[in-house]
This record gives structure tokens, sequence and C-alpha cells, in this order.
């Protein structure tokens, strides 16, 4: 174990399915209300002719409050919105829901984004705060900062840009591709905004692989055969970043919300080995951090981490920095870019005071 300097960004969702300062604060309120008044309601189930609802007093008040929470984790956060505003009891559950207030409070920004990207109400309560929970990337070993919106998994920045399981395509594409109604597939969609021009565009997401799964039951059920392949030509049609938000990651035992953390030493290495390929990386400087799976060290500079694996990680990190120069800038720089301001951890996984990382011997 060993200490070092890392950072946090200050903006973690950029680059992804985001909202950025381009938009109004008013706009946004705007594009969510709509949203909200607009979801598919589920219609009621109906009822037999003879059927008489029971004279009996009300049997909410008189559920025990663990049952209402079990019915709670099974609701959208849309639908506990709303459940919030029939009256002064359901208003008191809902807030008394551990679940629900926790997500609520720390990771407020990720539910702005799905309820811009239209997709909240594809998802259950529990669902949601299972992989708040959860850690690690659900498809490497890493620290995942980010949830994948079409199956509402955690996944690490590496996975998103060289897993195949991490694609999506346009509804329009892939119900041309595997020649289906769009209104055929029972799957979560996702809506993309313009984000300077404020309004949804034309392009409605949906996820490769699962779409691939649900022609080829929808093949077998049709014809008993499974020998016809679909979909190699959507590869040229597909989107990584574009289904991704940025989530932290709760510690119920710590009650800290981890966003992630990164290592100075990589970043510094990385920011001072691009310019040798500065030339072929200058288009990108506007719209990446470090997102150039060729370039030298950009493996590490996008590994997110939380603060107690941090010393694993210092101690065998050959670029690892253990206090700043004099006259040094106290944040980490990308693409000569300030992203997020340094501070120091220790060989216990513990975030130091900031006077540790501040100056040492030049």
């Amino acid at each position: 174990m060993a200490s070092g300097l890392a950072y946090r960004f200050e903006r973690p969702g950029k680059n992804l399915l985001h909202h950025h300062s381009s938009m109004s604060r008013a706009r946004l309120r705007e594009l969510i209300r709509l949203y909200r008044t607009q979801c598919p309601k589920q219609q009621p189930r109906c009822q037999p002719p003879c059927w008489q609802p029971p004279s009996s007093r009300p049997l909410w008040p008189s559920l025990p409050l663990e049952i209402v929470y079990m019915i709670f984790l099974h609701l959208d956060m849309i639908t506990l919105g709303n459940l919030r505003l029939v009256n002064t009891l359901m208003h008191r559950q809902v807030d008394s829901l551990y679940e629900y207030r926790m997500l609520r409070t720390h990771a407020a920004e990720t539910l702005m984004n799905l309820d811009i990207a239209r997709c909240t109400h594809n998802f259950p309560l529990h669902q949601l705060y299972r992989e708040f929970c959860h850690p690690r990337c659900r498809t490497g070993p890493d620290f995942g900062p980010l949830l994948y919106i079409p199956t509402l998994s955690r996944v690490c920045l590496q996975c998103v840009l060289r897993h195949s399981q991490y694609r999506v395509a346009t509804l329009h594409d892939v119900s041309v591709c595997y020649g289906l109604p769009e209104d055929r597939w029972d799957l979560p969609v996702f809506s993309c905004v313009d984000l300077l021009e404020g309004q949804y565009s034309s392009d409605r997401l949906i996820d490769v692989t699962q779409a691939g799964l649900l022609f080829r039951q929808h093949w077998l059920r049709r014809f008993g055969s499974s020998s016809r392949e679909f979909g190699s030509a959507l590869q040229e049609w597909t989107y990584w970043l574009r289904s991704t938000v940025a989530f932290p990651c709760w510690d119920p035992h710590a009650r800290v919300a981890e966003p992630g953390v990164y290592c100075y030493g990589c970043t510094k290495y990385w920011e001072t080995s691009r310019d040798k390929i500065k030339r072929r990386l200058r288009k990108r400087v506007k719209y990446s951090y470090a997102w150039d799976t060729t370039s030298p060290g950009s493996k590490g500079v996008d590994r997110a981490f939380r603060v107690p694996d941090l010393p694993r990680h210092f101690s065998t990190c050959p670029h690892v920095v253990r206090r700043l120069r004099r006259g040094e800038d106290h944040t980490a720089l990308r693409f000569g870019e300030s992203v997020g301001r340094i501070f120091r951890v220790d060989a216990g996984g513990e975030r130091g005071a900031g006077r540790a990382a501040r100056v040492g011997k030049k």
C-alpha cells in the first residue's frame, strides 16, 4: 500500500448523455415536466361486470409499513413522485423509504438525466438502487462510474468503448435491419436531446444486443430454426457513449456516495505523452477527455477507483505522484484544460489533509 495524489471530475457527466450549461435550467425543467406528464401510464385491469369494490374502510392505511415498502420498491421513480402528491400519508411513506431518499439525495443528477432521456418509467426502484450500491463494472473488475441505460447496469469506460455488449443504435435502423415494425420492440427505448437547441432529436436509441436476442427468439418461435444470422449491418450505425450517464456508487457502511476518483500520476503521464501525437488528437480536444484507446496511457487515465482502492493502485503504478512540485497548479489537466481539484490519499485509503498535497521540494 502507498499514498499518492488523486482527483475527481468537476463535471463527471461530460461527453456522456448529460445536460450541460449550454441549456438553461428552465428548459431542462420544461423537458422533464413534459416527459412526466406524457409518461405512458399503465392501464388498469378490467374487472368483471359484477365486481364491486368492498364497502369496508380503506385498506391502505391498515397495511404494515413493511408491505408498503415492498410495493414501493417495485414502482418507478415517476410513480413514486406522483404518489407523494396523493395525500399526507403517502407523502410521509414515500419519503421515509430509505432507497428512495438515498437516490434523491446522492444521485439527483443521474435521475435528472434519466428523465431527460425519457426512460425513467422503464426501471423499478429496487433495480436502480441495486446498481447504486454495486461498485464494480458488470463485465470487468474495475470500479464502474457509469450507468449503461438500456440494461441499467454499472459499467466502466473501457468496457463501454470495447465490449460489444454495450452498443446502441436508433430504433429505426434496428427495425429496418431486423424487418420488424418499431412498435414490436418490447425493450427500453431512450431519447436523445439536442443540448444546444434544447429539443429532442429524432434519434430514439435501443440496445443492439437485446434486440438481436429478442429477434432470434421471435424467429425460433415462428420458424423453429436459428440458422439465419442478422444484425451485421448494424455495426456501422451503433453508438457507445450516448447510452451512458455518470452514476455515483453508494457505500451503505461508510455512508458515502463515490462518483469515482482518478490517479493524478496516470493523468499527468498521459498529458505529457499526448504531445507526441498532438496532431492526431487535435480535433478531439473539445469533445473528449482521453477516450482514445490507442494513445499511450489512455487506459490508465480513464480508470476510475474508489478512494479505499487507490493505495493498492499507487503501490504498483509507475507514474504515481506523491506530492506537487513548487509552483505546480492544484488542478488536474486534460488537453490542457482543468478537470478537477487534486487531493492526497494516504496509504490507509483515507483522504488526506489538503496541506499534505500542496508543495514538495522541487
